[in-house]
């Protein structure tokens, strides 16, 4: 699995991807564990009829339509951690 922060960057992303791309707030927000083969690669981010696939070993996202067509991607940086004193 990954860092919960990034993992919480990610989700954040995705949902402000999925409403660029015109998903609407009305509906709900899920969220999805995607595993292949046995392992943990990422999740699915859906609202609407779009969907936001985030995959942890790339840090990528990429916005997908109901018939799976990309509609944008960007990468999720990692988050800044505090400092040692």
């Amino acid at each position: 699995m990954s860092d919960p922060r990034t993992t919480q960057l990610a989700r954040e992303q995705a949902a402000t991807l999925l409403a660029q791309h015109g998903a609407p707030d009305s509906e709900p927000f899920y969220e999805t564990i995607m595993i292949r083969d046995g392992g943990y690669i990422g999740r699915r981010f859906s609202r609407g009829h779009l969907s936001a696939l985030w995959t942890a070993t790339d840090n990528e996202i990429r916005v997908i339509d109901e018939e799976h067509h990309e509609l944008g991607h960007v990468h999720v940086d990692a988050p800044q951690l505090p400092r040692a004193a």
